[in-house]
């Protein structure tokens, strides 16, 4: 599957756990498309650009609650310790920007009372629950292109709060810490 067919999905009319599905599908080889999946997103409405960037942001949030519960080990141990320096960069900037996703869907779901029908777990979460199941290799992988898409933002059309983050990113970063080992 090439970028642009990944980033296609994003604009199709499916939940959070399927669009991971393909995402997974798509990273699960090591040549995938990393270049045409990122220019290709760019190209999107700002709608998908802020969608992809929220699911960016929140899978810092996931990771870091890898990191806290030691739930990792060497295939992904460079994308959760990442996690974790973007984390102290941004600081309290990162819980605002993914509205109190603390990186585990229960206690979400239980301050937000969204057990419900009425009260739907947002896409990026239910996005990031999913990839979080994936195999360590393969979160590593979307680590690259999440970490390189948030680094992006500061000079896409995006809101701004994700684009004043990005920024942060890049200059307390070192250029190309998005390049994920693959172990």
């Amino acid at each position: 599957m090439k970028g642009k067919e990944m980033v296609a999905i994003f604009n199709e009319d499916k939940s959070g756990v399927e669009v991971s599905e393909s995402m997974q599908d798509f990273l699960n080889n090591f040549s995938f498309d990393f270049n045409g999946f990122l220019e290709e997103m760019g190209k999107q409405s700002n709608e998908i650009k802020n969608r992809f960037t929220l699911v960016s942001f929140t899978w810092v949030k996931k990771l870091n609650y890898f990191f806290n519960e030691n739930w990792f080990d060497g295939r992904n141990k460079y994308s959760v310790n990442t996690c974790e320096r973007i984390q102290e960069i941004l600081g309290k900037k990162l819980d605002d920007l993914v509205h109190g996703y603390n990186g585990n869907l229960d206690q979400y779901c239980f301050s937000r009372k969204v057990y419900d029908d009425e009260t739907p777990v947002p896409f990026e979460i239910l996005f990031i629950e999913q990839m979080g199941h994936a195999h360590r290799t393969i979160q590593q992988s979307f680590s690259s292109v999440a970490f390189k898409w948030m680094i992006l933002a500061e000079n896409l059309d995006v809101d701004k709060a994700y684009s004043d983050a990005g920024k942060k990113i890049r200059e307390n970063t070192e250029g190309d810490f998005y390049r994920t080992p693959l172990i």
